[in-house]
């Protein structure tokens, strides 16, 4: 009998949990299928000027890797291959972006979880910065994901093209040196209160957080929702509920 009362609370919690739990994903947050300086980002859009590394790019160069798996780097070039002008304004830089899915009212907030730091061959002296960004998309406007299609671009005429910024978080790592292997983990929450149910787009850049290049390293991307706690708690109470009148 006690194996049926636990399988009950079992189903019910199920019944009862957020479905927003299946409803964001991300794809090739791990980068491991890269290949030697590849220029585009797989699953991702992505700047691209022309030459790889002007732009953003996935590689698993031994030389490069700070961890020996495939990783994302942003380069310090903007637009026209001037080296070193990669904006101090941290939603200004190369970026990578991918939908992640449609929100869910009863969300409010997306962690994301991700590796940050310097590729090997990087010289030191160097500070580098890194933004990861949410924005949403109403579905009317005249927005259209591909490469170079800048979603904080966009954000700047929401009215036209229907994209909106959500929240972002901004990272720096450094001074750098010329060690290898020297990437850490981080941790971001964005508020997700005001998205409603519109598409959701994950988006990182690179930024200068001093007047220095910024070639900044990324990888291992990963996103967990966060439901409303009165939600949750709701579903816990419901499913209690119904075991109560069960043993009843």
């Amino acid at each position: 009998m006690k194996g049926t009362f636990r399988s009950g609370l079992l189903a019910s919690l199920a019944i009862f949990a957020p479905s927003v739990y299946g409803a964001l994903t991300l794809t090739n947050g791990d980068f491991n299928a890269a290949g030697d300086n590849q220029d585009d980002v797989t699953s991702w859009f992505d700047t691209s000027n022309g030459t790889f590394w002007q732009g953003s790019w996935q590689s698993n160069n031994a030389g490069q890797t700070p961890n020996g798996t495939g990783i994302v780097i942003l380069g310090s070039y903007e637009s026209g291959g001037i080296q070193n002008t990669t904006s101090a304004d941290p939603l200004v830089g190369n970026w990578i972006y991918q939908s992640i899915g449609t929100a869910d009212p009863g969300t409010t907030q997306l962690t994301v979880n991700f590796d940050f730091g310097q590729p090997d061959d990087d010289p030191g002296g160097r500070t580098l910065g890194i933004t990861v960004a949410i924005y949403s998309y109403d579905g009317s406007g005249s927005f259209t994901p591909d490469e170079n299609a800048s979603l904080y671009t966009a954000s700047l005429d929401s009215g036209t093209t229907g994209i909106t910024l959500l929240d972002s978080s901004s990272f720096s790592f450094g001074p750098t040196t010329s060690a290898d292997d020297m990437i850490s983990s981080y941790e971001a929450t964005l508020d997700l209160s005001s998205a409603g149910s519109q598409q959701l787009f994950l988006s990182f850049n690179n930024y200068r957080p001093a007047n220095t290049d910024s070639w900044s390293v990324i990888d291992n991307i990963a996103i967990t929702p966060v439901p409303e706690p009165t939600l949750s708690l709701l579903g816990s109470l419901s499913a209690l509920g119904l075991l109560r009148r069960r043993r009843d």
